[in-house]
């Protein structure tokens, strides 16, 4: 009896220590609940985040006001097509005899510019003689 006596306060004191144990695993359980549902509530935030991002690009590239830009777009695209189209029909008609007919165009205007030349060279004199 006299050692159940004396194992009586280490006997409440444990079990003080036991309740104390409990009561902070109890406590650390709940933290753990609370910061799981912090998590979810993060991640789902960060989904709607990232999905208005998307809808706001997709509106932002999509103008709402202008229907007819991207048919704008679609139309350059096309004119630049024919534009191509038709300079390969040109550079395909133009024949080896049509860059003969340019060559001698080009022999003519050089005698041209030779002339022209000489008439400055003339006009050029009478204007020293006035000067010296």
């Amino acid at each position: 009896e006299q050692e159940a006596r004396t194992a009586e306060p280490q006997i409440a004191a444990q079990t003080e220590i036991v309740d104390k144990l409990k009561t902070g695993l109890n406590g650390m359980k709940d933290k753990l609940v609370e910061l799981k549902n912090k998590r979810s509530e993060l991640l789902a935030r960060a989904k709607v985040a990232e999905a208005q991002t998307k809808v706001q690009d997709a509106v932002s590239s999509i103008n709402v006001l202008d229907p007819t830009s991207e048919l704008g777009r679609f139309e350059d695209k096309v004119r630049r097509q024919e534009a191509l189209a038709q300079g390969k029909a040109e550079l395909a008609a133009s024949s080896l005899d049509a860059q003969f007919e340019s060559l001698e165009d080009i022999g003519q205007l050089t005698e041209v510019e030779a002339r022209l030349a000489e008439l400055k060279a003339g006009s050029t004199k009478p204007q020293e003689a006035l000067e010296g």
